[in-house]
């Protein structure tokens, strides 16, 4: 039988495929081995794929049954085919004078269809606290057109301007059918809630529905629109978009979307502002993960195929003794991985996308949105056929080669080849090297992946010594453990791969939370708090008058009991009226033209002074000594508050002082141009006695300090300054400040109308147990799923042994102990050389992961 015929791999993969029947047992390893991580593969390429919306999927998921969607730009523009990157077009102006006021009826003319609106935006809905912040959409639920945009759970669509529709989650809050509500921080009418809408594109945040002009208009809300447009059927091409981006239009059309153009008609303009670059550490750990996925299913596979050429070695001597030439006898064996491959990789991903179309429900509300259908990639799957079929062919490619010689039984016995574990250590330093020396360097992704591989693969060579050298450790082990050691070393065909296996995937795992962790550190050092901890600030907004912010206090502190609530008037850097005086601090150091300062730097505790500090209060802090003593947690000392009383200010670095423990305050005016620049003018400057209020080192190493300057009222008014309420705090005491407390603050300030931001200082409240436990679990299964398969693999191939064992008179339960025994011993072994392998690529990946700020 010639090697070209094919009548020759005919009878190969029949054999095959009643070999594989008949060892049903060792058959299922196989397809476990293969179709497990396959199927996990598949299942997250159609999950990654119908969870994460391209531009274009969600184009047309918000255009419902129309032809397109279009955004007014206001400027000539040129576009992807999605929309998604726009980019003015320099000097260039509008098509028509009549782009300029782009009504529905301009719109509908352009496009030569009919142009329905849909207007975006965010309102308050008023509560019994103040008002909670939602989103709106206005469109006629009842116009066939707009199908798909949201869909009638409960109730009706509204009719008139007086109805409206809320999301599910506003009915959990208590605005279902048949309740009122009223809109924005002032008076505004009521509204009927006459519907519960699902929105398929949002299912997370709070949403109204109404007719158009029913809710942004008059309501205290804020939006923009955009255009469905119908062409009753005419279609809107590539070159129909680029002609309305002349009128300033951006335009998202089904029929660009659902066939999109050639790239190269992506303008040029676009490709020059958004040059696309691959991402080399994406590239990297793609190429990582594939190749780690099928050395590991080698792995775990070839030793099965290796048992199951074993034990057909009478079969396979009578094919020789018919005919079968070595070669037939490697074709016979390799039948058997395409078989087993093919069908694993093709159960694998039918299990996949079954499991993906039950969970989609869960995906759904995790991701916020509903998966409007599977997306499924032939690409994808098609090379994970591939790839399982390649991995079961590269499994079976040394059993094969075994079977067809003379030196099977040499072969077998798992004696490492001469010049193996020598060979195996000059690729782990050679890994190492590469590794922890060139993979530091920029854009050293690629000599990480490569390095690991190397230092992977002589460790791999070096196995059989460790297994070899815990066999003659093993007589001094419990009988369980020593009979699964002596296994061990006897059948290493099956046993080294088993031990790599695990050690490849908890390699990957050990460098991955070694990397994520580093980088969880960094972030905790690197956190720079904006005010004492436990603390709550309220800003206030510039219309906030003394009256409001009174009102505003007195309410928080009926929500926060046990609690102080202080009022900080202050004047701003910045103030927004030109006409206003504002003040900055002048070191001795700073230059006699700079009007501003020029950054004093703070004194830490170590005697060192650093720059770029952040700030509690911006700008200068207008309170007396009792007013500060609050706000700090602690009293002045009796220096800094005979300063303050003697109309002298308080700074926040000795670097601030002059020789005479005075201090310089410039006061000015800001005058902005027209081109962005910043000028002062009406420059004076005062010499102020002055003590200093230290900045606070705060535990993760950053220094927080309470205002640029501290001034008492009088001293304020003296140098001509005006004085506002700049915010409410709420200082560090007990009880804390809870989430549901927080929210319903927020729902005050909200209802009010004057506050500008909310926050309450809880330091850095990540964890990294979260990461932790989800590596463990991975890294648990992936272990758990090896051993397992490796020991049943173990216990299938070690059957005569268990009859010597039970003919000896050893009980079941020696054997289920020696069965464990096999278990721990590889899983045990193999993850001890993932971690200890792990840790070096899991080294050198956190330079470039924390390489910045706050080492």
């Amino acid at each position: 039988m010639s090697w070209r015929s094919g009548g020759s791999w005919r009878v190969a993969l029949k054999l095959a495929r009643r070999d594989v029947w008949r060892a049903k047992g060792r058959s299922a390893l196989v397809v476990a081995m293969i179709g497990v991580p396959i199927m996990l593969i598949a299942a997250g390429s159609v999950l990654l794929r119908s969870t994460t919306d391209t531009n274009a999927a969600d184009g047309l998921r918000t255009m419902g049954p129309t032809d397109a969607v279009v955004t007014v730009q206001g400027a000539p523009l040129a576009q992807t085919f999605d929309g998604a990157l726009q980019a003015s077009v320099p000097e260039a102006k509008l098509a028509d004078p009549d782009d300029q006021d782009m009504t529905s009826q301009r719109v509908a003319a352009l496009t030569g269809g009919t142009a329905i609106p849909v207007r975006h935006g965010t309102t308050l809905v008023k509560t019994d606290l103040g008002a909670i912040a939602v989103n709106v959409r206005e469109f006629d639920l009842r116009d066939e057109r707009t199908t798909g945009l949201g869909t009638v759970v409960d109730g009706r669509a509204p009719k008139s301007a007086d109805e409206i529709a809320v999301s599910p989650n506003l009915v959990d809050d208590g605005f279902g059918p048949g309740q009122r509500i009223r809109f924005g921080a002032g008076d505004h009418p009521e509204v009927w809630v006459v519907g519960v809408v699902r929105n398929p594109a949002d299912l997370s945040s709070r949403q109204l529905v109404g007719i158009p002009g029913s809710i942004l208009r008059g309501a205290g809300g804020s939006g923009d629109t955009t255009y469905l447009i119908d062409t009753h059927g005419r279609a809107i091409t590539w070159p129909d978009v680029q002609q309305l981006n002349t009128h300033g239009l951006v335009v998202q059309s089904r029929a660009v979307l659902q066939d999109p153009p050639p790239h190269k008609m992506v303008p040029r303009l676009i490709t020059d502002s958004y040059p696309s670059t691959p991402d080399a550490t994406l590239v990297a750990f793609t190429v990582l993960v594939a190749a780690g996925v099928l050395l590991e299913v080698v792995l775990l596979a070839g030793p099965a195929f290796a048992v199951g050429a074993r034990r057909q070695s009478r079969q396979l001597a009578l094919f020789v003794a018919t005919g079968g030439t070595p070669r037939d006898v490697r074709r016979v064996v390799l039948a058997q991985g395409i078989v087993l491959g093919f069908g694993s990789a093709f159960l694998g991903i039918l299990l996949a996308i079954a499991l993906v179309a039950l969970t989609r429900p869960i995906s759904s509300q995790l991701i916020g949105h509903d998966i409007s259908s599977l997306r499924i990639s032939p690409l994808d799957l098609g090379a994970l056929l591939v790839v399982g079929s390649l991995a079961a062919l590269a499994a079976a490619y040394i059993p094969a080669r075994h079977a067809s010689r003379q030196d099977t039984v040499v072969a077998l016995a798992g004696r490492p080849r001469r010049g193996g574990p020598a060979l195996g250590l000059v690729l782990m330093v050679v890994g190492a090297i590469v590794v922890l020396a060139l993979g530091r360097q920029p854009g050293g992704e690629w000599r990480v992946a490569v390095g690991t591989f190397v230092l992977v693969a002589g460790t791999i060579m070096i196995t059989p010594v460790l297994i070899g050298l815990l066999n003659r450790l093993g007589g001094r082990l419990p009988l369980s453990l020593r009979l699964a050691t002596r296994d061990g070393a006897r059948h290493q065909s099956r046993t080294v791969p088993a031990v790599a296996a695990i050690m490849g995937v908890v390699t990957g795992v050990t460098a991955l939370a070694i990397g994520s962790s580093s980088d969880f550190e960094q972030n905790r050092r690197g956190y720079e708090p904006r005010t004492a901890m436990e603390t709550m600030t309220i800003g206030l907004t510039p219309t906030a008058t003394p009256r409001a912010a009174d009102t505003l206090a007195d309410q928080v502190r009926a929500e926060l009991p046990g609690r102080t609530t202080l009022l900080l008037p202050s004047i701003t850097i910045y103030p927004s009226d030109p006409q206003a005086l504002t003040a900055a601090l002048v070191g001795p150091k700073c230059p006699e033209e700079d009007p501003y300062g020029c950054g004093v730097p703070l004194d830490t505790e170590d005697g060192e002074s650093i720059i770029g500090y952040t700030t509690t209060v911006d700008g200068m802090m207008v309170a007396g000594p009792d007013l500060v003593a609050k706000v700090l947690g602690h009293p002045l000392t009796a220096e800094q508050r005979q300063v303050l009383s003697a109309g002298g200010v308080l700074v926040p670095s000795k670097a601030a002082l002059y020789p005479d423990h005075t201090a310089q305050v410039a006061t000015f005016r800001i005058r902005n141009g027209s081109d962005g620049s910043v000028t002062t003018r009406d420059v004076e400057r005062t010499q102020l006695p002055a003590a200093v209020l230290a900045a606070t080192v705060r535990h993760s190493g950053t220094y927080t300090y309470l205002a640029d300057l501290i001034a008492t009222p009088q001293t304020a008014r003296r140098l001509g300054l005006l004085t506002t309420v700049h915010s409410i705090v709420v200082p560090p005491g007990s009880p804390a400040v809870s989430k549901a407390q927080e929210a319903q603050v927020k729902e005050i300030v909200q209802g009010l109308g004057y506050g500008s931001d909310i926050y309450v200082e809880r330091g850095f409240v990540q964890t990294y147990a979260i990461q932790f436990l989800a590596l463990s679990i991975l890294g648990g299964l992936l272990v758990l799923v090896g051993a397992a398969t490796a020991t049943a693999l173990a216990l299938n191939d070690a059957r005569p042994d268990f009859a010597t064992l039970a003919a000896v008179g050893a009980t079941p339960r020696t054997r289920r102990r020696m069965a464990m025994a096999q278990a721990a011993v590889i899983g045990g072994l193999g993850a001890l050389l993932g971690v200890v392998v792990g840790a070096v690529p899991g080294l050198a990946v956190t330079w470039p992961l924390t390489t910045g700020e706050g080492q």
